[in-house]
């Protein structure tokens, strides 16, 4: 099983651009190689607050997605469901009727399967809380593109994806 360490390497990537980047204390490993999708990183930024990573199939970018997985993580030092809170405000606020389902992991993680037709997407996001922050691993896709088997998929990996220590930290 092929697996991605997202993160692990981005904030020194991202530092490179001349802006303060903490680096990670964790990183996300993800079996991207459980789809048979190849996926490539489209965009990647970050600040002292923020560090956020997006992928897109080939021949996809991040102006004109089907599909994209997406891993953010927030330097925070408050709680899981403080940070769920704030989120669910902003896109409740972005898209009043959007539907979500959220579903609480034995782990504490929290994953949040919304559909909004503002944001012309439904998502699966799962968000793990770790001493450095909350970390979010998310999959995407157009309504238009819906397709059950695909969000089967997603929901598997991003179910085992797992924190661990950044190999980048010392």
């Amino acid at each position: 099983m092929k697996l991605l360490l997202i993160l692990a390497f981005l904030s020194a990537a991202v530092a490179s651009y001349g802006q303060y980047v903490p680096t990670p204390h964790m990183a996300v490993s993800v079996a991207f190689g459980d789809d048979e999708t190849p996926w490539k990183l489209q965009f990647m930024d970050g600040n002292a607050a923020k560090i956020i990573a997006e992928f897109t199939p080939p021949g996809q970018s991040i102006q004109n997605w089907k599909e994209m997985v997406a891993q953010e993580i927030t330097f925070t030092k408050g709680s899981l469901a403080g940070h769920l809170k704030t989120w669910r405000s902003m896109v409740t606020k972005a898209d009043p009727k959007i539907l979500m389902e959220e579903t609480k992991a034995k782990d504490g993680s929290i994953t949040v399967i919304y559909r909004s037709t503002a944001f012309n997407e439904v998502s699966i996001r799962r968000f793990i809380k770790a001493r450095d922050g909350v970390y979010a691993l998310a999959y995407h896709m157009r309504l238009n593109q819906e397709k059950p088997e695909r969000m089967d998929t997603w929901k598997a990996i991003i179910a085992k994806a797992t924190l661990i220590p950044n190999p980048q930290r010392k």
